[in-house]
C-alpha cells in the first residue's frame, strides 16, 4: 500500500485506540468512585473530546512518515484521587485501566483477524480489512508500551504510584517532568527509543498472540 493512504489509516486506528484508552480511563475512574471525568463528558467514545494536538494529531503523523512505530496519547483524562475509595491503588488502576485497553484492542483484532481468514475469502474488502485489523494490533501494543514507560503524564508514572511511597513518587514525578522534553527529542531525532524498546520488546507481544490466535503477524 502506498504510503499516504497508509499514514491516513494509521492515523485512524491511532484516534480509535486513543478514544478506548481515555474512555477507559473515564470509565474505570466512576466505577471506583470518582464521577469527574464523566461530569466533563470525557466517558465518551466521541474522539473529538479526548483530541490533544501534539500527542493525537502532530505526532502519530510524523512518526508514520518517519516509518517509525505509530504512536502518542491523548488529552489526559481529569481525575480527583480524594474521590476515590482507596485514593493510592484506585488511582494506579485507573492509570493501568488506558493501556489495558489497548492490550484488549490488540488481542480482539487478532481473534478478528483469525476469523476472517476462516471464511477464506478471496476479495479486496477482506484483504482491506484484515490489513486495518493488522495495523490494530500492531499500533495498539505500540500504545500500550509507550503509554507504561514511567514518565510523567503517561500512565506508567500513575502505575508505579502504587508502588512508591508518596514522598518518593512525588519526587520521581517531578524529576521525570523535567525531563520529559529531552525524552520526545530523543524520541523524534533518533531511533533509539525503537530500536532498544519498542521494536524488540513488541514482537514479544506479537509472537505470544500469533501464537494463542494461530496468525501471522510479522
Amino acid at each position: 500500500m502506498e504510503l499516504i493512504p497508509q499514514i491516513a489509516i494509521s492515523f485512524f486506528v491511532v484516534i480509535v485506540s486513543l478514544t478506548v484508552h481515555e474512555t477507559a480511563h473515564a470509565a474505570s475512574a466512576y466505577a471506583l468512585g470518582d464521577p469527574t471525568a464523566k461530569n466533563m463528558g470525557r466517558m465518551s467514545l466521541n474522539p473529538l473530546v479526548h483530541i490533544d494536538p501534539i500527542g493525537t494529531i502532530l505526532l502519530p503523523i510524523l512518526l508514520a512518515v518517519m516509518q517509525l512505530g505509530v504512536f502518542g496519547w491523548a488529552k489526559p483524562v481529569p481525575v480527583n484521587p480524594a474521590n476515590l475509595r482507596h485514593p493510592r491503588r484506585d488511582d494506579a488502576l485507573v492509570a493501568a485501566a488506558g493501556p489495558v485497553s489497548n492490550l484488549v484492542l490488540a488481542c480482539v483484532s487478532a481473534f478478528a483477524i483469525r476469523s476472517l481468514l476462516m471464511l477464506n475469502l478471496d476479495s479486496q474488502g477482506m484483504y482491506f480489512i484484515v490489513f486495518i485489523l493488522v495495523l490494530m494490533v500492531r499500533i495498539n501494543i505500540f500504545l500500550m508500551l509507550f503509554n507504561l514507560l514511567p514518565i510523567a503524564p503517561l500512565d506508567g508514572s500513575g502505575v508505579l504510584q502504587g508502588f512508591l511511597s508518596p514522598q518518593s513518587w512525588l519526587k520521581f514525578r517531578q524529576l521525570s517532568q523535567r525531563f520529559v522534553i529531552f525524552f520526545l527529542l530523543i524520541l523524534l531525532l533518533t531511533d533509539w527509543f525503537y530500536t532498544f524498546y519498542l521494536e524488540p520488546v513488541s514482537r514479544v507481544f506479537f509472537f505470544g498472540l500469533q501464537y494463542i490466535a494461530g496468525i501471522r503477524l510479522i
